[in-house]
């Protein structure tokens, strides 16, 4: 359990988030939608989980010999 604040904070430095929109949701301005309804329930969940896709900050080149070693 100590490891997960540094992964989190690995995970929001290093990448970037790209919203995926659910399937039915149409967009007409070219953004992301994110569905913020609730169902009921006692902690207020989601009717649609939200989806992110990491985008890498730094390039391609850049990674490839920082991942192989």
């Amino acid at each position: 359990m100590q490891s997960m604040p540094t992964t989190l904070a690995v995970m929001i430095q290093c990448f970037d988030w790209k919203v995926v929109n659910p399937p039915g949701m149409e967009i007409k301005t070219g953004n992301s939608v994110l569905d913020m309804t609730e169902r009921p329930g006692l902690t207020a969940p989601r009717i649609r989980d939200l989806v992110c896709i990491p985008v890498p900050r730094l390039p391609a080149q850049v990674l490839d010999p920082i991942c192989a070693n």
